[in-house]
């Protein structure tokens, strides 16, 4: 059954919105001084507010879900948030940082060292039913290409919602002459003869943007 996403009404969804918006320019200038970012969003359609969006990326850096929508048009991020992530929870918990990553759309990956009423997998599949787009990392960790392991996670939460749109981020960190790090940042529709029952597939398109 195909599932109906709810409107933007939520003050949860306006208020992280509205902290993920405010982040965007303070998040642009950190990747300028780090050492400057590149983005191709050519492939990208006009995204639509009424559309489900689940967007899966590898993971290189602790600021890459911040980079994916902080580096869209403005025009395309008004229609993507609130972006939702999971995020480790020593993170999410610490006291000094718990009230800023819900406010920038983080939830825990897992409750094995705190419960909490949202995490994982199913707490990703319960958000898309909020209303949220998701961003995730289908290796479950930052890794290089090498040494890529994706998890089924990303499939259950893509068979859960049929009708999402899966798009494709590929993110690259390399170092400049001068010892920064540069990101160079591709987003792009799955392709639709992906398989998406197989993780390691979708880390393939990934990679191939």
């Amino acid at each position: 059954m195909t599932k109906q996403k709810r409107p933007l009404s939520l003050p949860a969804h306006l208020t992280i919105s509205f902290f993920q918006e405010l982040v965007v320019l303070p998040c642009k200038a950190l990747l300028k001084m780090w050492g400057g970012y590149s983005v191709n969003i050519q492939q990208l359609p006009l995204l639509t507010r009424s559309q489900h969006y689940v967007i899966a990326g590898n993971h290189q850096s602790m600021l890459d879900p911040f980079a994916i929508f902080a580096l869209l048009p403005l025009r395309q991020r008004m229609r993507l948030l609130p972006l939702k992530f999971m995020t480790a929870p020593k993170i999410y918990h610490a006291w000094y940082a718990k009230p800023f990553c819900y406010l920038l759309g983080c939830y825990p990956a897992h409750i094995r060292d705190r419960s909490h009423h949202t995490y994982g997998v199913e707490g990703t599949i319960k958000l898309l039913n909020y209303g949220y787009n998701i961003c995730i990392f289908p290796e479950g960790t930052r890794t290089l290409q090498k040494d890529s392991d994706p998890k089924m996670g990303v499939v259950k939460i893509l068979e859960s919602h049929s009708e999402a749109k899966l798009l494709l981020a590929h993110l690259e960190w390399t170092f400049t002459k001068k010892g920064k790090k540069h990101l160079s940042l591709v987003v792009a529709p799955a392709p639709k003869s992906l398989n998406k029952t197989d993780p390691k597939a979708i880390m393939r398109a990934i990679y191939a943007l």
